[in-house]
């Protein structure tokens, strides 16, 4: 690399001005070691570069013949700088080779060369101790025959850099001559130490990067004359601060898929010239504080294969190298992952790494620039790399200069350990970017492609003939697979190519032409024209005879098929020239005739030309290698082992021995199975698109456009059904419900739409399904939900009657709601990892996420916490309920609440979901602006939660204006106490709900002080379930009748309230003051004459009271000789009971046995430990039940008796039925209500039933009285049989009581 300051050195001297002799030693720069750095973040003045690369010369002659043409307006200089980097730098062009030091020199030269010398003299100790280059200067040096072998061999001994410049001084003292060369070859190597420009340098830096990036090879093609420049053709993409968190270990099509329908809401749109700019509030990944602003270091950019991640990093490199952008930055390497892959057995140092990868950087001291300019290292396609990448393992490397593996560099570079100031830049596809920790990513940035809009413009710039282009878009419209498709680029020149070329063929305006509708006809057509291109192209053939076509490249697509099969069941997408010769491919007519594939090799002479392929996308594979399986069965020919293996992996027992001794007779649906079983296995779901191309290859249109390569013998009509019957049929239990999605779209390219437009009835208002949707059905409403350009308003899964089994096949559509209700599931992985994506995602919709009476596992929770501390998290109002997590992870989940609680204007939780951990959250909670909505239902804590309230209401301003504690055992002592904080001027509580605990009397005259304090903000107030009687309606009444109580809401239902509490609320209504507006007096006894009173001031004009509930106005609600007037007989039927059950005393009496009974067949015996009685009840009913550890309730008869899941047929656990279970809970449709000290081991149960009213009551029956534990209201739609479930424990058995029948 020449310089002016070289340069002139070798010409002749125009004196003083050229040349300081003078200067003295101890100016000279000294070598910055490895370990110093500038700051990362320091700006540097703008270094304006020229156009051309220039090249280096050394020629002498060449020199002095330029130099007595030019004026020295520069000075040398070198020795006048200090080591800090000048402002400003020198460039001259040289021109060729430097050759040995000539024997002869004239005068000035002489002078120049003795100058130089001393200088070396007099800088001899500094220089032994800062140059460690000294190995590079050697090389020169014995190059032009300055130093001879053998002094170069005692340099190269000695074991230290200052041990080798030492012996490299013995090598050239007494010589001038040498001393000048070695001082020639020391500016060269270091042009900054003594002040050369290092302009040059950057200049032939940009320069290489410019020529190495302008061009842009659009789809297949590798010819430079195919060569489009990037800033003519570069559309821009879709950049955004952030990343969607979408499951990143996927397939990528399902983030193609999900993100189509995001167009509605996208994330903070970023320039991708501006990814290192300090990130705006929020932007930042959960593992970082949330400041408003920091410098970044590190950026990981995210997204699929062919959406233009490579593309933006040329476009990053050509604004900067053109002066356009990030002009703050001195140098970038690029150093893709691709191709240290080709190094990873090699030792480098970073600074002989960057010299490879960068060779017009050769001679130059690169450890100089890492230490004293701004460098950027570009990491493109972290996917692809065969790196180990442990950051807790590597071994720490500090040193640039220091010889390591490329991994253990690359590692140190991301962890800041070596070079902490370097900017670095990582893209990678979603599946990959868990590689590199969170807490190294300053940064999140992903490439969303191509939106709506910017497909239209792409296919109008992209097809030449407007009125084509115009056809192409319609087409492309009207396939949603198609056009989801398109948001990727790579695809968008698929279609572009395919439609052009059918249009153009097609003269006619006809619109019906046979234009792909699916995905493997898509692909298809492309192989199709691809073929007949290169035909004509390339073997001079004008063949329009597709079948020939296909025939006479029969070999060469098959073995193509074959390697892309094989490579994608081993999930490798990248292929070398010995995997191309081991199946027989010929690269050239590989990678250039037919254009299928893409060669992409680095030319450094370093790497020997070692050559890189892959498809054009992975979708290309995908599709090839469904064509080589599908070619394989058409021809009933496996001669594939890996094929063979695959076809063993995903058969069943039965099926294996067939398969291993002749697999060629398989049916097609056989096969079909046998791969989604496969795709099943693939958690990443790696076979998901190649099952689509699989199953699109079954249909007569695609195999007409195959015919020559394809011959099928099946009848196509009935294989299609088969493979559609499977589709529909098959139940993927052990994957996620994204996966299950796939299903749905392979049944699109069957073209079947009949399962949406099944589901799509269910999206209507008000609309409930008649039946439960199968789990096929639930994918298929998921994907509509999903698909759909508006966000659902509220997802509510019970709505939606799913089936068991079909749960987690429809939660996927959380992603695109706006609110989401679940309730009663197992909140497992899957689930977990379902609805925190749907939190995570950059762009997220989520602002209610109701999840109650359900379980939580360990894993579940854990992607929940995720959501919750994610920076893209939206929530407003949030419900959590249920039990299952350790003490651990209860203050864990507490912790992710209280990071979200300053955004909740609600919040739920009930149950022992934070056990001893939920204080501390309500000591951040009460104290949040925001939230005004709380709900502690079934919290075992009351005291302490009693406590916590009292303090927000008494210490500060409380901004809480509902709050729920029912079943809750809340005491009337507790109840004094909480009264002391609602009397409190800082509350301003307006809604309490304290229905289903144990207040009395006592309470009632506490929350009465409330009501009749000035203070007061109480308008709705609900007791229900509660033994107030009428003594504590009195109570009540009297504050009515205050005119401080503005009370307007009040609801005593279930309070044992009768003819007198009746009268007293009566005389309060017809007060001046009571302002109540709304009374539910159900499931009381106030008599026909109270009922009759009540109704009467209602309709007095001068009464307040507009709503009044007096439902169920019957005395034996209390009284147990009234209930039992309804007493039925029941006996249990021994058809329905499970082998270890034994029924006795007249079937009467069920018990638990461990020994299986030798009971018959029959299709209404249960799998499980449960029974049913014979009589299927409508109208009132009333029985009784001594029960042993044993769970009773209702059910219909239609309930499954066996099924792979156990919900199905399980008492409470599905929609058909209802159960009271004895540890305390009451349970429908799988979902669990809790209640405390409401255990009935070993209890009389009874049980009423109001079957038109829909009434169901279970109550704990002592020999006088009874005590009520849970009522149901709802709509029966068959006679209800009652049943029991039994445990496998020690005489857990039930016993039908006889009552005397009225």
């Amino acid at each position: 690399m020449g310089s002016q300051c070289s340069k002139l050195r070798r010409g002749k001297s125009r004196g003083k001005e050229c040349y300081k002799p003078d200067q003295k030693k101890d100016e000279v720069s000294t070598i910055v070691e490895s370990g110093e750095r500038s700051p990362f973040l320091q700006k540097r003045p703008c270094l304006q570069e020229e156009e051309e690369v220039v090249r280096e010369t050394t020629n002498e002659e060449t020199l002095g013949r330029k130099e007595k043409e030019e004026t020295c307006s520069k000075k040398l200089g070198c020795l006048e700088k200090s080591s800090t980097l000048p402002q400003e730098y020198t460039v001259v062009e040289v021109n060729t080779p430097r050759p040995a030091i000539s024997k002869t020199h004239d005068p000035d030269s002489s002078v120049t060369e003795e100058k130089e010398a001393d200088w070396v003299d007099n800088n001899r100790a500094k220089l032994i101790q800062s140059v460690t280059s000294v190995m590079v200067i050697a090389d020169e040096m014995v190059q032009r025959k300055i130093i001879h072998n053998e002094m170069y061999n005692n340099i190269k001994a000695a074991r230290t850099s200052q041990e080798q410049m030492r012996e490299l001084f013995k090598a050239i003292k007494g010589s001038k001559r040498a001393k000048s060369a070695f001082y020639r070859i020391f500016n060269d190597i270091h042009p900054d130490i003594c002040g050369k420009d290092v302009t040059e340098v950057i200049r032939k830096h940009k320069a290489f990067l410019r020529e190495k990036f302008r061009y842009e090879f659009e789809g297949t093609g590798t010819d430079r004359k195919d060569a489009k420049s990037l800033d003519r053709i570069y559309t821009e993409l879709h950049i955004i601060h952030g990343e969607s968190e979408h499951v990143n270990e996927q397939h990528e099509i399902w983030e193609i898929e999900d993100k189509a329908r995001n167009q509605t809401a996208e994330g903070t749109k970023i320039n991708c010239n501006d990814i290192f700019k300090s990130t705006p509030e929020g932007s930042v990944s959960s593992g970082q504080d949330r400041r408003e602003e920091r410098a970044i270091r590190i950026v990981m950019t995210k997204g699929i294969a062919g959406i233009g991640k490579t593309v933006s990093v040329k476009k990053f490199i050509l604004d900067w190298a053109d002066g356009g952008a990030n002009q703050d930055l001195d140098f970038i390497f690029v150093l893709p992952f691709r191709e240290l892959n080709l190094v990873l057995d090699d030792q480098f140092s970073l600074e002989t790494l960057v010299k490879d990868f960068h060779p017009e950087l050769k001679n130059i001291a690169v450890a100089r620039i890492f230490a004293n300019h701004k460098v950027l290292f570009i990491f493109d396609g972290l996917d692809e790399s065969q790196l180990q990448l442990n950051f807790k393992t590597t071994k720490r490397l500090t040193d640039a200069t220091k010889e390591s593996s490329v991994d253990t560099l690359v590692t140190n570079l991301i962890r800041e350990h070596l070079l902490p100031s370097a900017l670095i830049w990582i893209t990678s596809r979603p599946g990959a970017v868990h590689r590199i920790p969170r807490q190294f990513v300053y940064q999140w940035t992903e490439v969303k492609g191509f939106n709506n809009e910017q497909k239209i413009q792409y296919f109008e710039k992209r097809v030449e003939d407007k009125a084509v282009a115009e056809r192409i878009i319609n087409n492309i419209s009207k396939s949603r697979s198609l056009y989801i498709m398109c948001h990727i680029p790579i695809f968008c020149w698929i279609a572009a190519k395919v439609l052009a070329w059918l249009l153009e063929k097609d003269n006619t305006q006809d619109e019906n032409i046979k234009i792909p509708t699916t995905l493997t006809e898509m692909y298809t057509h492309f192989l199709c024209i691809q073929m007949q291109v290169a035909t004509e192209k390339y073997d001079n053939q004008n063949e329009s005879d597709k079948e020939m076509i296909f025939k006479s490249n029969e070999e060469f697509i098959l073995k193509l098929g074959r390697m892309a099969f094989e490579h994608l069941k081993e999930g490798k997408i990248v292929f070398t020239v010995h995997d191309l010769n081991k199946y027989g491919i010929d690269i050239l007519k590989a990678g250039v005739y037919c254009g299928l594939c893409t060669e992409i090799f680095k030319e450094e002479n370093v790497f020997n030309r070692r050559k890189l392929y892959c498809f054009v996308h992975l979708t290309v594979q995908e599709y090839f290698a469904a064509l080589f399986v599908y070619h394989s069965f058409a021809s009933k020919k496996i001669d594939s082992p890996s094929l063979k293996d695959f076809l063993l992996i995903g058969s069943e027992e039965e099926l294996k021995s067939i398969l291993d001794a002749d697999p060629v007779d398989l049916p097609v649906n056989e096969l079909i199975e046998i791969s989604i079983a496969n795709s099943t296995l693939r958690k990443t779901g790696e076979l998901d698109m190649f099952l689509r191309f699989l199953i699109g290859m079954s249909l007569q249109s695609t195999q007409k456009l195959l015919y020559g390569l394809i011959q099928q013998t099946d009848e196509h009509s009935e294989a299609v059904e088969e493979i559609r019957k499977s589709l529909i049929e098959i139940d993927l239990a052990d994957c996620s419900g994204e996966r299950c999605l796939n299903l749905v779209h392979c049944l699109i390219e069957l073209k079947d739409s009949s399962l949406h437009d099944t589901v799509q009835q269910c999206l209507k208002q008000n609309h409930r399904p008649e039946r439960q949707l199968s789990p096929v059905q639930c994918s298929a409403l998921a994907d509509l939900i999903l698909m759909s350009n508006t966000p659902l308003d509220e997802f509510d899964l019970n709505k939606f009657r799913p089936s068991r089994r079909g749960i987690f096949r429809l939660l996927p559509a959380v992603r695109n709601s706006k609110k989401a209700r679940i309730s009663g599931v197992h909140v497992d992985a899957w689930l977990g990892e379902t609805i925190s994506s749907a939190l995570r995602m950059s762009n997220s919709v989520l602002t209610e996420l109701r999840l109650i009476n359900s379980t939580f596992y360990s894993k579940g929770a854990k992607y929940l916490i995720d959501g919750l501390i994610s920076p893209h998290c939206q929530l407003e109002a949030l419900s959590l309920s249920g039990n299952g997590l350790s003490r651990n992870k209860c203050e864990k989940l507490a912790s992710a609440i209280k990071s979200v609680i300053s955004n909740l204007r609600e919040l739920e939780l009930s149950c022992s979901i934070l056990n001893g951990s939920l204080c501390s959250v309500l000591s951040v909670g009460l104290n949040s602006p925001k939230l005004v909505k709380l709900r502690l239902n079934r919290n075992p804590q009351t005291a302490d939660i009693c406590k916590q309230l009292v303090t927000a209401f008494t210490s500060k301003p409380c901004y809480l204006r509902e709050l729920e504690l029912s079943y809750a055992n809340f005491k009337d002592s507790e109840m004094e106490i909480f009264c002391t904080g609602l009397m409190n001027t800082n509350c301003t509580l307006e809604i309490l709900s304290l229905g289903h605990n144990r207040l009395t009397e006592k309470g009632c005259n506490a929350l009465a002080s409330v009501l009749s304090s000035k203070h007061s903000h109480l308008a709705e107030l609900d007791l229900s379930y509660n033994d107030l009687q009428d003594s504590g309606v009195m109570a009540l009444c009297n504050a009515l009748m205050n005119p401080h109580c503005g009370l307007k809401i009040l609801r005593l239902s279930f309070c044992k309230v009768t003819g007198n509490g009746c009268a007293a609320l009566a005389s309060a209504l017809r007060s001046d003051h009571c302002r109540l507006g709304e009374l539910d007096l159900s499931f009381n006894h106030l008599t026909d004459q109270g009922v009759k009173l009540l109704s009467e001031i209602q309709r007095d004009s001068r009464c307040s009271l507009e709503k009044l509930n007096v439902d169920q106005n019957e005395e034996y609600w209390f009284d147990l000789e009234l209930l039992r007037r309804y007493a039925c007989d029941l006996t249990l039927d021994p058809n329905t009971a499970d082998v270890n059950i034994i029924l006795t005393e007249e079937n009467k009496k069920a018990t638990y046995v461990s020994e299986k009974q030798p009971y018959p067949d029959n299709p209404d015996r249960f799998a499980c430990f449960q029974v049913l009685c014979e009589e299927g009840l409508t109208d009132r009913h009333y029985w009784e039940v001594e029960c042993f550890s044993a769970n009773f309730g209702m059910t219909y008869k239609s309930i499954a008796r066996v099924s792979d899941c156990s919900a199905e047929m399980s008492l409470g656990k599905n929609e058909m039925s209802w159960c009271w279970f004895y540890e305390g809970a009451f349970y429908h449709n799988n979902s669990c209500l809790e209640f405390m000290d409401c255990a009935t081991h070993s209890s009389t149960i009874g049980v009423y039933l109001d079957w038109p009213a829909g009434i169901l009551s279970f109550f704990e029956v002592f020999p006088d009285t009874l005590t009520h534990l849970y009522t149901v209201r709802t709509t029966f739609t068959e006679p209800l049989h009652p049943g029991f479930c039994l445990y496998p424990l020690g005489n857990s058995n039930i016993k039908i009581m006889p009552l005397s029948l009225h």
